[in-house]
């Protein structure tokens, strides 16, 4: 893989040049956070990351068949270095139309000109923002805003409609949620009324949410940061204590405090933050290299 300054780090590495001529810096060092290897490797990473994509790599461009890039498939480019994605986009934008191009129509509507312009527009085109300034590890910094947003619908329930799980012990009762994602987490509160009251209560997802971010396998761990990136934790730190009331020791992670407000600021980071969704989608990708090494 290639260091900060663009060289070789070692003469191991130097075999995915042949696969890859170009590896961002910070992606590789993700892939090295994020990744679950067999514990049988015998293998560098490196090699079987060679391995596995040599024989199926489209040359001249970089993409794999054995991956799903997310939305990089609906631009003509088929790559992150075109997002035109067809005639009637560009059209819509060019009448700031709301139903094609609802994003950067609502951008323009709120005064925003110029380069605060490119979340909405690359939402519009259906790409990914990658490049400076630093658009997959920038945290969202909490606003007025964000508290006034609801979360979930609240329900009367009768008592005869609880759940069975409403009746047993709170540590055997997050045993059993806590493996699930939080897609799975959803699913589940749409089941019934009762449900929803349970899976979504202040007692339970706030929860299930900090077990998902702090947990080494947790469905949200992209959201913390990765310390093998210069500059990353601090960057992380400064704009996550911000959410909390309580000062936090400089060394202390904000997401380790007990009143931590995960339920906001997980929707902000899947809802709202260019940067966050641009983190996830390589989560996503990183996690699916994983399955193509455990197949292995």
């Amino acid at each position: 893989m290639l260091d900060e300054d663009g060289e070789w780090e070692d003469e191991e590495t130097e075999v995915m040049e042949m696969c890859c001529p170009f590896m961002d810096y910070k992606c590789w060092q993700y892939i090295n956070t994020w990744i679950v290897r067999p514990d049988d490797s015998s293998k560098s990473l490196e090699h079987e990351l060679y391995d596995i994509f040599s024989k199926h790599m489209h040359h001249g461009d970089g993409i794999s068949p054995l991956l799903d890039y997310g939305i990089m498939s609906h631009t003509w480019g088929q790559s992150q270095d075109s997002f035109l994605q067809n005639c009637s986009v560009t059209t819509a934008l060019q009448e700031l139309c709301l139903d094609t191009a609802p994003n950067t129509a609502a951008a323009v509507s709120q005064g925003l000109r110029k380069e605060d312009l490119a979340s909405a527009l690359f939402a519009d085109f259906q790409t990914w923002t990658f490049e400076s300034p630093d658009w997959y590890g920038c945290w969202p910094y909490k606003s007025d805003s964000h508290s006034e947003i609801p979360i979930f619908r609240s329900f009367e329930v009768t008592t005869n409609s609880r759940p069975m799980l409403l009746v047993l012990p709170l540590e055997l009762l997050l045993l059993i949620l806590f493996p699930l994602s939080l897609t799975d987490i959803i699913r589940a509160s749409s089941a019934s009324k009762s449900m929803r009251q349970l899976l979504t209560s202040p007692g339970i997802l706030p929860l299930l949410l900090r077990n998902m971010v702090l947990n080494p396998t947790g469905a949200l761990r992209w959201i913390q940061p990765c310390s093998l990136v210069e500059g990353e934790v601090d960057k992380a730190h400064e704009a996550l204590r911000t959410w909390v009331i309580r000062d936090v020791d400089e060394q202390c992670s904000p997401l380790y405090t007990i009143d931590f407000p995960f339920v906001d600021f997980v929707r902000t980071c899947l809802v709202e933050s260019a940067s966050m969704k641009s983190r996830r989608r390589i989560w996503g990708m990183i996690k699916q290299v994983e399955v193509l090494l455990a197949q292995r």
